[in-house]
């Protein structure tokens, strides 16, 4: 069993409240030095100065995508200009990355020359700061994969690949890739929805087939656990962590397909299954409350302490377990109501 700890006032919250303010002087040296660069560019100063600091703007993005803290940050607080600067400048870092992954790969015995890349996002999380990147491998349906001219698995490339992108990475920006997140993903990874109407902004349920809702409900799962079992965060931020987590399946996914169905059976003029349906949304619009301000609004960690409590109460389960509870309630929607 996985959980996450229970939070002991004292040593948690003071570490918690450290590495917030840690991650907001980071953010105010960037902003600080991406102001100097946009005043030295406006002013029409080239050369040795503005290298330098581009360079440092380069340095701290890194700092930033490697910190939690940071990033939340960024992405909860920041107006949506910031957002566009940082994602701009994380761009520029990343591509400075590919040509030492390419090679990475290289040296592994795969031939690169056809190999593409795509950045993964959740439609609904338009242009904010990611707090994790995913990189997706193009594969068509007679895509494959030779590893010292011998096939290999999706699996065992996806294995390789993440080692080139964490030597890579770590060589170029001397930052972790683990650190920041970063995954190179197949069609195998174990967070990739195999529904891709799962990744769109206005997902269309109504052909979705029972056992893809079943494996998003495996997925929800393990991205809980991924973000309970990440060793930088502490037992606040692990429940910070969770409850991001929560918020977006619950604001994307669950919510959204538990009012397909409501309609769906309204259509077919079955109040009774209606009205059990909006007792379950009502459930886990009480949740959502919660897991929203927890995930998105606060930094306070007797806050975060005191909903978390609540979320324990309103679904009668361990804290770790509410997500079993709204994948249970997912999949069900899927067998069930169709």
């Amino acid at each position: 069993n996985w959980r996450t700890p229970q939070i002991q006032p004292g040593f948690a919250d003071a570490q918690y409240t450290a590495r917030m303010d840690q991650g907001r002087n980071l953010v105010g040296q960037w902003q600080d030095t991406q102001f100097k660069l946009a005043a030295a560019r406006s002013s029409g100063v080239e050369g040795g100065h503005v290298d330098e600091l581009q360079r440092q703007v380069e340095a701290l993005v890194g700092q930033i995508n490697a910190s939690y803290e940071a990033k939340w940050l960024l992405k909860h607080t920041a107006p949506p200009h910031v957002h566009t600067i940082f994602n701009k400048e994380l761009e520029r870092v990343y591509d400075s990355v590919m040509p030492e992954f390419l090679r990475n790969l290289e040296a592994m015995g795969y031939d690169t020359s056809k190999f593409s890349f795509k950045p993964m996002r959740n439609a609904a999380s338009g242009g904010s700061v990611g707090m994790d990147f995913d990189l997706a491998l193009n594969e068509g349906e007679s895509f494959e994969l030779v590893k010292n001219g011998q096939p290999v698995n999706r699996h065992t490339f996806q294995v390789d690949a993440q080692q080139a992108q964490n030597t890579a990475y770590q060589a170029v920006t001397g930052q972790s890739a683990i650190a920041s997140d970063i995954h190179i993903t197949t069609s195998m990874h174990v967070e990739a929805f195999s529904e891709q109407a799962l990744l769109e902004q206005n997902i269309d349920f109504t052909n979705m087939h029972p056992a893809r809702v079943q494996q998003a409900g495996d997925v929800f799962r393990t991205k809980v656990q991924m973000s309970m079992n990440a060793a930088q965060h502490n037992a606040v931020l692990q429940t910070q962590a969770v409850s991001r987590d929560l918020e977006k399946e619950l604001r994307t996914k669950v919510v959204p397909f538990i009012d397909s169905r409501i309609h769906q059976e309204a259509l077919r003029g079955n109040h009774t299954n209606v009205t059990k349906l909006q007792q379950i949304r009502a459930h886990w619009q009480q949740v959502y409350t919660r897991v929203d301000q927890v995930g998105r609004q606060t930094t306070d960690p007797y806050e975060i302490r005191r909903l978390r409590q609540e979320l324990e109460m309103i679904t009668g389960t361990e804290f770790s377990e509410i997500v079993d509870q709204m994948a249970y309630h997912f999949e069900t929607l899927g067998k069930f109501f169709r």
